[in-house]
């Protein structure tokens, strides 16, 4: 027996409450269990209780022994002075508080059924995908639906948490904020890192002071990303070159490190010269982005706004000076739908949050909906468990569940025979 399986079964009233009486025979009605803390103090926060005939309202600490409550040191915290009631498993020494009146406690020892207890260590010993792969096929499909759309939920509030702190560092910028966020995302996981700090040392509005000029928005770009310190032998380079060698000195441009970039084990398709004259492309065509993106209402009209081709010269080139056989350099339907969850629908949402406004916060989820499922290692471990999977809506929820919960062996996890 554990804390986190008492949290667990405190939580969702998971234990016999007939002729509930603290350890000193005063009836107990629970009325509220409490908001769960998972940080430092009391375990559950705003509880209320009535112990005979007066109702409190207050905090539940919760412990294995009602001893560990000198082991743990609370009697000198004063965190732990409002504490209504104390919950235990095994009431073995009776508590006090600092004027030695006795603390209410309940037992919940011959009140917890055991197959709660036996599903918890099941779960928590589990060596499979997820702890409960070998029982999900019996949870009902719609518990799973349910499940799924609140966890793409939860992981969309924490992705939107990322976008403020971004917004906060942009002075409240939306338009900076999203042009960077996108930057990044432009870089696929293996070059993020690299197209953030570009577009850092980047400030979206040079580009727009530069947007009669198409090769020097794509100049800017290469030159402080550092890829055009070589000698080249191409002429588009070399034009270039001499762009950036003009625009470093009117914006008084950083260059960073050619290194940062990655190209191994990456297809050519990826490559990140191929993705930053993309990206090129993007801003030419998008001047003021974010300001196009809460305009446009169609689905259909956004996955335009992002359907962009590399420049004339990547049609036959994959890095400068290297040609290979001609192939137009679109961005894709696939990389589209992937800037749409990770960066569109989460500004969207944050834009909702910052300014209470519902239609943006449910124009983000219903274009999770109307995104086709992305297709990963976590997403096909779902889908051999013959969970469905029709949006990234669902994929979302799915990878926020293993991620978070499965993975962590959290214990939201689902101790009855209808659920996992």
């Amino acid at each position: 027996m554990n804390e986190d399986f008492l949290h667990y079964i405190w939580k969702f009233g998971l234990f016999d409450i007939t002729g509930l009486k603290t350890t000193t025979g005063d009836d107990v009605t629970v009325l509220h269990r409490g908001t769960h803390n998972r940080n430092a103090g009391p375990d559950f926060f705003n509880s209320r209780v009535k112990i005979g005939d007066t109702t409190w309202a207050g905090n539940v600490e919760i412990h294995t022994r009602a001893s560990d409550w000198g082991r743990h040191n609370h009697s000198t915290d004063p965190a732990y002075s409002n504490i209504t009631l104390h919950v235990v498993f095994d009431d073995d020494k009776p508590l006090a508080d600092a004027q030695n009146n006795p603390v209410a406690t309940i037992e919940l020892k011959g009140r917890i059924d055991l197959k709660f207890y036996n599903s918890y260590k099941t779960f928590t010993e589990s060596k499979g995908w997820i702890p409960c792969e070998n029982s999900i096929g019996r949870v009902d499909p719609f518990i799973v639906e349910n499940w799924l759309e609140r966890m793409a939920v939860e992981r969309l509030e924490r992705k939107s948490k990322t976008v403020l702190d971004t917004l906060e560092l942009n002075k409240g910028s939306w338009q900076e904020t999203f042009y960077q966020i996108v930057a990044a995302n432009f870089g696929f996981k293996v070059n993020t890192e690299p197209f953030g700090l570009l577009a850092r040392s980047i400030p979206e509005n040079y580009f727009a002071r530069q947007k009669a000029s198409d090769i020097q928005i794509e100049a800017m770009l290469f030159g402080v990303a550092g890829l055009l310190e070589a000698e080249f032998v191409d002429e588009y380079p070399n034009k270039l070159k001499q762009e950036f060698k003009f625009l470093k000195t009117k914006y008084t441009l950083p260059v960073l490190p050619g290194h940062i970039w990655k190209f191994s084990r990456l297809r050519p398709d990826n490559f990140p010269t191929v993705r930053l004259a993309q990206f090129a492309a993007l801003i030419i065509k998008s001047n003021g982005l974010f300001a196009k993106v809460l305009e446009t209402k169609r689905t259909e009209e956004l996955r335009e706004l992002f359907d962009v081709k590399a420049s004339a010269y990547w049609d036959t080139h994959y890095v400068f000076d290297k040609e290979s056989a001609e192939k137009e350099k679109h961005l894709g339907a696939a990389s589209v739908e992937n800037i749409f969850i990770n960066s569109l629908v989460p500004t969207l949402f944050a834009y909702g949050v910052v300014h209470a406004d519902e239609y943006y916060r449910n124009r983000a989820l219903k274009l999770l909906t109307k995104t086709n499922p992305e297709s990963n290692t976590i997403v096909k471990g779902w889908q051999a468990l013959q969970v469905t999977m029709k949006n990234a809506h669902n994929t979302q929820g799915g990878i926020e569940l293993k991620n978070m919960y499965c993975d962590e062996k959290n214990v939201y996890f689902v101790v009855s025979e209808h659920t996992c």
